[in-house]
């Protein structure tokens, strides 16, 4: 056993076989209307060889050069010229309504973490760099970009620490933008309730500035059938506003403007080109993450995957 797969976030063997069909890659990369058409190339480990440099922990071992450690004892990893292999960053958002917990006792934040663990796993056996980025009031970066079983490792520590509070605030994504890595994959986690016309800017941006973008919205089943059938006061967890409501009268108003808001943050996202799901904590891990990840699904019938189970 090694020390990753003794994490309580290591993906189970279900969710890593389901995984091992897909990549984190997007054959709308150049073809988006936001885009410019021309690739652009940068180091990797594909065919056409570039160079060798030192070996750093955590680089995957097929990489080395044995003939070249045995005439100078010392290890040094290929490189080379690639096109298509993407630097993955984890955005997750660590704002306090990510700590509310659903029935099991589990916190959004917990599903946020399975979530990218999972993704994080899939890169690392695609050979890919991938960083991690806490969102909330500020930007900030947990891990820098690397790869590799020791990096993969790093990546679990570093979301098992992640904690919620503050406020998600769409100008700390932006600020974000600056940081990521040119030509990269941004996974953004989050519960996506912040103002729409917001988000939506800046994944425009995000997608100018040639990233491509999966978004993954964690949604408690409290939130999509409104559990208080008395009066009650409503307080938001990341601004204090408190509001009285009256839980029988509101039930199926509250039901159906839900399931709109829904529908209009996915289908926003989805008109951008971006890849993304919205998926309920009662729903299994693999369940979502291949809703997320099948490239023959059309956009409408990922949207439409945004509750696998009611």
């Amino acid at each position: 056993m090694t020390l990753a797969s003794a994490s309580p976030l290591f993906p189970d063997p279900a969710i890593r076989r389901a995984l091992e069909r897909f990549q984190l890659a997007g054959d709308h990369l150049v073809d988006h209307p936001l885009r410019a058409a021309n690739p652009s190339r940068r180091r990797g480990d594909g065919v056409e060889f570039r160079q060798f440099r030192p070996y750093q922990q955590g680089d995957d071992l097929r990489r080395i050069d044995w003939r070249l450690f045995a005439r100078s004892d010392r290890l040094y990893v290929r490189e080379s010229d690639q096109d298509s292999r993407l630097s993955v960053v984890f955005a997750v958002d660590t704002s306090a309504s990510m700590g509310l917990e659903d029935a099991s006792g589990q916190a959004r934040l917990h599903y946020a973490r399975r979530y990218a663990a999972a993704l994080g796993w899939l890169a690392m056996r695609r050979q890919q760099d991938f960083s991690l980025y806490a969102l909330n009031d500020r930007p900030t970066q947990l891990l820098p970009a690397g790869s590799g079983r020791l990096h993969y490792q790093r990546l679990l520590a570093r979301l098992s620490d992640l904690k919620s509070d503050g406020q998600w605030r769409t100008s700390v994504l932006e600020r974000s933008l600056r940081l990521f890595p040119d030509r990269s994959l941004v996974v953004v986690i989050s519960d996506f309730f912040a103002q729409a016309d917001e988000q939506r800017a800046a994944l425009h941006t995000l997608l100018r500035r040639a990233h491509i973008a999966y978004g993954i919205q964690i949604v408690l089943p409290t939130e999509t059938d409104w559990p208080v059938r008395g009066q009650s006061e409503v307080i938001d967890v990341e601004t204090g506003q408190r509001v009285r409501v009256d839980g029988r009268a509101y039930r199926q108003q509250y039901r159906q403007q839900m399931s709109v808001l829904l529908d209009d943050i996915a289908s926003q996202y989805l008109g951008l080109g971006v890849r993304f799901c919205s998926v309920r904590t009662d729903t299994g891990v693999r369940e979502g993450l291949t809703a997320l990840l099948r490239t023959d699904m059309p956009a409408e019938r990922r949207l439409l995957a945004k509750v696998v189970s009611t």
